[in-house]
């Protein structure tokens, strides 16, 4: 969206495999290396299972060779968790390797070390932790045009969301517009 209509945002990513790719690749806007927050979290860092390192190519489910192992390995690189989330997958997370502290900031103090005072577009996507990044921003001070959130539509970041005065206008699969 950046490159194709000039938007702009704040790109976040809590691994700093993946971050590095992203800051490499992304240098029209503002990007953080961290693990978004609500208002009320106090500390400086925070745990999570941000350390998987991405395979170098995107496993292909149609192929002959397909591997679910390196699959499951992409997977886990791609979507880490916090670890005190009180939902976190401990099937899926149960190697504490990929165990890492990184900065806690909330959305809006990015906004602030941005110099950002609105943005055309947020995703978010953090693993049954979206409430607690979402408590993090200030929509009337930091307004967003357009908020996708995966979630479902009745989780505490969909409420939190429309107490604002969003309004959803697409579910599309597990994300709600």
């Amino acid at each position: 969206l950046d490159f194709h209509y000039g938007w702009h945002g704040i790109l976040i990513e809590a691994n700093p495999h993946l971050y590095g790719r992203l800051a490499q690749n992304r240098k029209n806007v503002f990007t953080a290396n961290c693990a978004l927050v609500s208002h009320d979290y106090t500390g400086e860092y925070i745990e999570g299972f941000f350390n998987n390192k991405v395979p170098s190519a995107r496993p292909n489910p149609n192929s002959q060779e397909y591997d679910w192992l390196v699959y499951k390995e992409y997977q886990n690189a791609m979507s880490g968790q916090i670890k005190t989330n009180h939902n976190y997958n401990k099937e899926r997370f149960s190697d504490d390797t990929a165990l890492l502290e990184v900065p806690a900031k909330t959305l809006d103090s990015l906004f602030k070390e941005s110099g950002l005072n609105e943005a055309d577009f947020f995703s978010l996507d953090v693993e049954e932790y979206e409430e607690e990044a979402l408590k993090g921003w200030s929509p009337s001070k930091y307004p967003i045009s357009y908020v996708l959130v995966e979630t479902t539509e009745n989780s505490g970041a969909t409420k939190y969301i429309t107490s604002h005065n969003y309004k959803i206008i697409d579910k599309i699969d597990s994300n709600i517009l």
